[in-house]
Order: C-alpha cells, then sequence, then structure tokens
C-alpha cells in the first residue's frame, strides 16, 4: 500500500513538471512582433481653436483622448517610441510599424485623438 502511494506522488510530481516544461516552451516561442502585454490609457485634454493655441488661452472644451500602450517582449528598460495617426485615424496601416517596432524590442504608445469622449 505504501509503494502505491509513493508512485502516485512520483507521478503527480512528474506530471506537473512536464507541464510547467510546456508552459515555458509555449511562452518563449510567442513571435517577436507580438506585445508582451497592452495597457490602455486616457489622456485628458483639450480642444482649442488655433486662435486660442496662439494666445495661450486654455479656456477649450474638455476631452479625453485614448492611448494604446503595447510594452516589447523583454526584460529591464525597454525603448518606446510613440506613433500618431494622420487625418485619416488609426486604421490598418498604423499595424505593421507596431508589430516592426515590437519585433525590435521596442514598445509603442499609439495615440487615438479621433476617439475623444466629449467631443
Amino acid at each position: 500500500m505504501l509503494t502505491d502511494w509513493r508512485v502516485t506522488v512520483a507521478a503527480a510530481i512528474f506530471c506537473m513538471g512536464l507541464l510547467i516544461t510546456c508552459i515555458e516552451t509555449n511562452a518563449q516561442s510567442m513571435p517577436k512582433d507580438v506585445a508582451a502585454r497592452t495597457e490602455i490609457y486616457a489622456i485628458p485634454s483639450l480642444t482649442i481653436s488655433d486662435q486660442q493655441f496662439l494666445t495661450g488661452d486654455a479656456n477649450g472644451k474638455p476631452v479625453t483622448v485614448a492611448g494604446r500602450f503595447r510594452i516589447a517582449q523583454g526584460g529591464g528598460k525597454l525603448p518606446a517610441v510613440v506613433l500618431m495617426h494622420g487625418s485619416s485615424g488609426v486604421g490598418a496601416g498604423m499595424d505593421p510599424w507596431v508589430r516592426h517596432f515590437n519585433t525590435m524590442g521596442i514598445s509603442t504608445f499609439v495615440i487615438d485623438g479621433f476617439r475623444a469622449s466629449g467631443t
């Protein structure tokens, strides 16, 4: 009876070790262009006219724009690039840049100025 218990414990330990090895192997095989983590940030801002900007008048309409921070794979301090869309907004053309920088180990922060709440 004691031998059956030892065999069961040994089998359980073996299975746990195998499971942990498989998890580590899958985590290490993740493509480098995939961000390790993605975070969404709200950025308070103001909508002001050109004249208000030029004169320093900060009495604009409060808005909140969003930014998506994709942290590249790697450890320690990582460089980051801030990307801002053009007049067509954040579209499919932004993703290749994000993946390219993430592959190089550079995190990206994409600001989406068109999805402002309160506008």
